[in-house]
């Protein structure tokens, strides 16, 4: 009976190592899959500011510098910030 007993102990002891590591492998998991996530959505912001600022930059090469919106001048100081969209009312709004 104490030997069945000190078995059934070691046999938890040892369950309970496993799930202990499977739950550090899940974490180290989890942290890696939300570092891939945000760096994807960083390329995609990234992407999208290049585009937008390329378009602007057209913008200004074919209207010239008096037809270009005001606003969209503070867009090239924000290129890598998260709401350039801010400024794009103004090529919405501007009567050219």
């Amino acid at each position: 009976m104490q030997n069945s007993l000190k078995m059934t102990e070691a046999e938890l002891s040892g369950y309970r190592a496993k799930v202990n590591e499977l739950e550090m492998r899940l974490s180290k998991d989890q942290r890696t899959l939300l570092n891939a996530e945000n760096q994807y959505y960083h390329d995609q912001l990234t992407e999208r500011n290049a585009l937008l600022l390329t378009v602007y930059q057209y913008m200004d090469k074919i209207l010239g510098v008096d037809k270009t919106p005001v606003g969209v001048v503070f867009f090239s100081f924000t290129m890598h910030s998260a709401q350039p969209a801010l400024f794009l009312s103004f090529f919405l709004t501007e009567e050219g």
